[in-house]
C-alpha cells in the first residue's frame, strides 16, 4: 500500500495513522482474534464481555476522521 499512498500524495504520518485505525486499533474488537483473547483470557472474562469496556477502541478511528483536516488527495487505480 506504501507504493499506491505515494502516487496519491498522501504523506507518511496519514499512511502510519491509517495502518493504526485498521490493523492495530481494530484488531481487538474481534473476540476470537488473538489481540481480544489473550488479555480476556489471561483476566478469565468472557471473550464479549470486554467490549463495553473497549470504548476508546471505538473513539480513536471516530475522532481521528472528526478532525481531519480537509485534504485534497488524487484517486489512485493499482492499474499501471
Amino acid at each position: 500500500m506504501e507504493k499506491v499512498y505515494k502516487k496519491g500524495g498522501i504523506n507518511k504520518e496519514d499512511f502510519a495513522i491509517d495502518l493504526e485505525n485498521t490493523s492495530i486499533v481494530l484488531a481487538p474488537l474481534i473476540p476470537w482474534n488473538i489481540a481480544a483473547l489473550i488479555p480476556t483470557t489471561t483476566m478469565m472474562v468472557s471473550p464479549y464481555g470486554y467490549i463495553p469496556y473497549a470504548y476508546f477502541l471505538f473513539l480513536i478511528p471516530l475522532l481521528n476522521l472528526l478532525t481531519l483536516k480537509k485534504k485534497k488527495y488524487k484517486i489512485v487505480t493499482l492499474s499501471k
